[in-house]
């Protein structure tokens, strides 16, 4: 693999901080670091369902992907995703897009 073939330059340096702010990621990521929830029972019902599907590591916030399928599960590994905080996602869509997006 070359430095080219490495793109983990084009990711933002993600904090703890960013997804405690975050809207999108603050319930979950508090619960799995702390196992406080928020007392809002709309986000603390949602944050007890999906808590199994989230990890964190090295303060990176990440989402398992399951497949849906069974004849796929059989022969598709599981998938880690990494969550981006909203503050971070048009600046890595971009990113991306400049380095990826227009192949000569």
């Amino acid at each position: 693999m070359t430095s080219d073939d490495n793109l983990s330059y084009l990711l933002p340096q993600i904090s703890e901080t960013d997804y405690c702010d975050d809207s999108e990621f603050a319930g979950i990521f508090r619960y799995l670091l702390t196992g406080e929830l928020t007392n809002d029972d709309k986000v603390d019902r949602k944050t007890l369902i999906l808590a199994d599907q989230f990890f964190i590591q090295d303060g990176k916030l990440f989402r398992l992907e399951l497949p849906r399928a069974k004849r796929v599960a059989r022969v598709q590994t599981l998938n880690q995703r990494l969550c981006i905080p909203m503050k971070y996602r048009e600046l890595l869509l971009k990113a991306f897009h400049d380095y990826l997006g227009h192949a000569a």
